[in-house]
């Protein structure tokens, strides 16, 4: 099974290419938390690393799931 990724990949001075992890373009996604964490509504105490490329379809935490902003 092929994913598509929803997200563009961006274009920096010199040619290189990045893609966001998918919590960087999420409602639920609040930003920086304490000891150098980044936070969102289904993961207060920081989101876990493989949760940032999982499929968009799966659930966050406690029902929470991703949604484009």
């Amino acid at each position: 099974m092929n994913q598509e990724n929803s997200f563009k990949d961006t274009l920096l001075l010199g040619g290189d290419k990045f893609t966001l992890p998918k919590c960087m373009v999420c409602k639920n996604f609040i930003g920086d938390g304490n000891d150098d964490t980044v936070i969102c509504s289904a993961f207060p105490e920081g989101i876990p690393e493989h949760v940032m490329w999982e499929q968009e379809d799966l659930e966050c935490n406690n029902g929470i799931k991703f949604e484009k902003v």
